[in-house]
Parts: structure tokens; C-alpha cells; sequence
């Protein structure tokens, strides 16, 4: 008698985890197509109510999708607001920045969406978890394929629909191009929806579409899925290194060095117009130009040293009361070079007039200006671990008040106002704003002489070239009060003689 083998001893294991699949969600997919369709529609004409429509569909949609932490939602809801001056705002300028800045915000709002905290984040946390939406590109791609279906006979029902598909739409379509040629009316009725298509621009629209779902399913995916940032949490130490020991003689320098340079200086800061015009060689361009470097190289250095030197040594309880005086003191200082700059670009717009790179200098200024404030603060209190949420902030709130001050309006006041002190007028200028102007321009033109109307008469039919607006998308606040504006004109005062 053969003697069989024992059976075999089932051990049991852990359980067979299986991988996700790439796979997304019809909810995904729709939400998707949604915002794809949108842009397509935003994209057909000049930036207006369209572009509002996809920020507020796409940031909608991620937060029902994937629920994210609340500490992230007031990420998204600044991205809106910026989006708002779309909207409200004609200037090219103003929309790309804006436009730039909701995006950003929208990344960073996907980025901590499942893990970390805005407010105690590093810096380097900051961009690891930022960039991570990069990453997400090749998961947010796959996440648009459609999901497999449930059972065997969910299967065979989608291909009983796709062959069916392949007979019989193959036969309907010939018979209705029959129908339609033997009776005009109904070929007329069968026609009318495809009438206005242009073929030629479908693979755009296709594009477009792309394009949209793609971004939204790349947000999605980044909001789904914690990113792992390792030692980018943690912040850097340099007590072991022999670095540690010059924090001290680093900001005792620095002050000493700051502190003589604005004693030295301060008439000079301060001169105002005859220093400029008293210093031999010294133009109002070179004036000017020489306070931004040293507002860039006070701003970059301040904020260097201030860093290395809390790293170092500065954020031990021992050394605190040291690391506020000398450190504070930096920042005071800094400050005061800050204000030497503002100064000498308002000696520059009173001689010269204003322009959009004058005015991003005086935004530049301030947000410079607010982050040397929280840098004191954080010096003060000794935290310094919500200064990244504080330039973050800064930046938001250095565009919501760039773009509510309305800067092509500001800027051709500014310019008329200076007209009418010397009669001086930079029509180039002008004529480069955008519909935001217009209003300013059309209400100056009564207070201004024959030659002021001459200058500005050119401006009329350029501008408005470039207020029309092309269906309900673009449709935008600031060309349509441009657009406002120019049918109250009064054309025949406009176009006085001057000689």
C-alpha cells in the first residue's frame, strides 16, 4: 500500500494588499471635462467672468473630491479672491499677476490639503510640499482614465453598447444624409447645429479642453495623496559646526556697519531734490537706482544674517535676550534704508511721471517693508516658524492691493495731475495703459487745453479696439465702463486744433 504524502500546511500571512490602480472616479472624470469646458469658454476672447468661473468650479470641485484639511481652505479661498480682479480689472499686467498668484495658491492649498501645517512650516517644507504637485503630474494624467467596471456583467453590457455603437451608428448616419438631401427642410433642421462649428478650430477647443482636465486632475491627485518630506520638516542646525560661534560678531558688524552708514548718509537719504541736482555727475535715474540696490542688498543681507544667526545660536533660551537687541536693531535699520528708497523713487515719478515699474517698485517697497515687520516680531516673541506663512500672506495681500488700487487708472492720473503742474505729457505712456484708464482720461479731457486734447484724441480708437468683448466669458467691469466711458465722449472737444 502506497503511502501518500501528508497535505500541505496552509500557513496563513498577512493579507495581499492591492496596489491602487491609476484608475479615477466618474465624479473626478466629470469634475474634470467640467473645468476643461469652462477654460475652453474663458480662452475664446479677452480674460473676463470666464476665468472667475474655471477658479471657482476648480477649487469647488477639489474640495468636495478630496475633503481637505480646514488649516488648507484659507489657501484656496485667497486664490479666489485674487481671481475676483479678473473680473474687475482690464490691465494685462494685473490679470497675469493675479492669475500666477491663484495658481500658486491653489498648489499650496492642494499641497497641505492631507498633511502638515501652513502656519508651523519650515521653508524648505514649504517647497518640498509645493513642488510635490509636479510629482502628482503622472498620477493626476492616469487618474483620468475611466474606472474598470464592478462585475463580469457590467463588462459585457459596455460591450454589447460598443458594438452596437459600431453597427448602427454607421447606418443611421446614412440614412439621415439621404433624408436630409431629399427633403431641404429637414436637411435644414439636421444642419442647424452644426451650421456655426468651425471644423478648422475643433482640435484647439480639444486642446483646451486637455488642458483643463489635466491641470484640475493634477490638483486633484496632489490633494488625494501625502507626500513624504522627510528631514525637510525638521529645521537646519548649525550648533555643532564651527559656523555656530559668529552669529555675535555677525550682527554686532552688520549693526555697527548699518548704524554708520545711516548716520553718515542720513542728509543724503533724505536731500531730497537739491542733493540731486547739487551732486555733480548724479542724475535722477542713478539716484533713484542706487536706493532699490540698496533696498534689495539691505533686504537679502538683513534677512540672511537674521536667519543664520537664529540657527546658530540665536534661538537658545540662553542667548535670546542678545539675538532680540542685535537682531532687532538690524531690522529698525534696515527700515530706515527701506524709507531712504521710497523717497528717492517718489523725487523720481515727481520728475519723470509714473510707470507700472515705478509703481511695482512702491508695492515691492511695502511688501519689503511688512516682511521686515513680522521679522521683528518673530525676533521679539522668539518664533519664527509662521515667517514663511507671513511671506506667503504678504505676497496675497501685496497683489489684492496692487489690484484694487486700480494701477492703469492711478498711473494716468498721476500723469494727468503732473500735466497739469508743467504741461509735460508722456502721451507713449498713456496710449500703453489699458481700458482701466480710459474713465481718467475721458473725465480729464474737458479740464485740459487744445493741446491736451490733441494729445489724447489719438488714444480713442486704439483704446477702444481694445475694450470689445467677445460673448459672456470676457465679459469684464473694467472695459465695460472704458467702453462707458467713450460713448460720453464728446469727440469734436476732443479734437481741437493746437498749434
Amino acid at each position: 500500500m502506497a503511502i501518500l504524502p501528508p497535505p500541505p500546511v496552509m500557513v496563513a500571512g498577512p493579507p495581499v494588499v492591492e496596489p491602487e490602480g491609476p484608475q479615477g472616479t466618474w465624479a473626478l472624470l466629470a469634475a474634470a471635462l467640467l473645468v476643461g469646458v469652462t477654460l475652453d469658454a474663458a480662452l475664446d476672447g479677452p480674460p473676463g467672468v470666464g476665468f472667475l468661473l474655471v477658479a471657482i468650479v476648480a477649487a469647488a470641485a477639489v474640495v468636495a473630491l478630496t475633503r481637505p484639511q480646514p488649516r488648507a481652505l484659507p489657501l484656496f479661498a485667497a486664490g479666489l479672491l485674487l481671481m475676483v480682479f479678473v473680473v474687475v480689472r482690464a490691465s494685462v499686467v494685473v490679470i497675469g499677476l493675479d492669475t500666477i498668484g491663484a495658481l500658486c495658491l491653489f498648489a499650496a492649498g492642494a499641497s497641505f490639503a492631507r498633511e502638515g501645517d501652513p502656519v508651523a512650516s519650515t521653508v524648505r517644507a514649504y517647497i518640498v510640499r509645493t513642488l510635490a504637485v509636479i510629482a502628482a503630474v503622472p498620477r493626476g494624467i492616469a487618474s483620468l482614465v475611466p474606472p474598470p467596471a464592478p462585475g463580469t456583467e457590467s463588462r459585457a453590457l459596455i460591450s454589447r453598447i460598443v458594438v452596437a455603437g459600431v453597427i448602427v451608428l454607421p447606418v443611421v448616419a446614412v440614412l439621415v444624409i439621404l433624408l436630409a438631401t431629399a427633403d431641404p427642410v429637414f436637411g435644414h433642421l439636421v444642419a442647424a447645429p452644426f451650421r456655426d462649428v468651425d471644423l478648422g478650430t475643433v482640435p484647439v477647443h480639444v486642446v483646451e479642453v486637455g488642458i483643463g482636465a489635466v491641470a484640475f486632475a493634477v490638483l486633484a491627485a496632489r490633494a488625494r495623496r501625502p507626500v513624504g518630506i522627510g528631514l525637510s520638516v525638521s529645521p537646519i542646525d548649525l550648533t555643532p559646526t564651527s559656523a555656530a560661534g559668529s552669529w555675535v560678531p555677525m550682527l554686532v558688524s552688520l549693526d555697527l556697519l548699518f548704524a554708520a552708514f545711516v548716520a553718515v548718509q542720513f542728509t543724503s537719504l533724505f536731500g531730497g531734490r537739491t542733493k540731486v541736482l547739487t551732486e555733480e555727475g548724479l542724475t535722477f535715474a542713478e539716484y533713484a537706482r542706487t536706493g532699490f540696490w540698496e533696498l534689495l542688498a539691505a533686504a537679502i543681507i538683513t534677512g540672511g544674517v537674521i536667519a543664520f544667526g537664529w540657527m546658530a545660536g540665536g534661538r537658545e533660551p540662553a542667548n535670546r535676550t542678545v539675538f532680540r537687541w542685535l537682531a532687532g536693531g538690524l531690522v529698525a535699520l534696515d527700515l530706515v534704508v527701506l524709507a531712504s528708497a521710497s523717497d528717492r523713487l517718489t523725487l523720481y515719478e515727481d520728475a519723470f511721471g509714473w510707470t507700472w515699474p515705478r509703481l511695482a517698485g512702491h508695492a515691492m517697497t511695502l511688501a519689503v517693508g511688512a516682511m521686515l515687520v513680522c521679522a521683528l516680531l518673530a525676533v521679539v516673541r522668539g518664533r519664527v516658524a509662521w515667517l514663511p506663512t507671513a511671506a506667503v500672506i504678504v505676497a496675497a495681500l501685496t497683489l489684492i492691493g496692487l489690484s484694487a488700487a486700480n494701477p492703469d487708472a492711478l498711473i494716468a492720473r498721476r500723469n494727468l495731475e503732473r500735466y497739469a503742474r508743467t504741461g509735460d505729457l508722456d502721451v507713449a505712456e498713456l496710449r500703453s495703459l489699458s481700458a482701466d484708464a480710459v474713465p481718467v482720461i475721458v473725465q480729464a479731457v474737458g479740464s485740459l487745453g487744445p493741446c491736451g486734447h490733441t494729445d489724447l484724441s489719438t488714444m480713442w480708437d486704439a483704446s477702444h479696439a481694445g475694450i470689445e468683448t467677445d460673448g459672456w466669458a470676457s465679459w469684464n467691469l473694467g472695459r465695460e465702463r472704458a467702453a462707458d466711458a467713450i460713448a460720453s465722449l464728446d469727440r469734436t472737444a476732443a479734437s481741437g486744433g493746437c498749434v
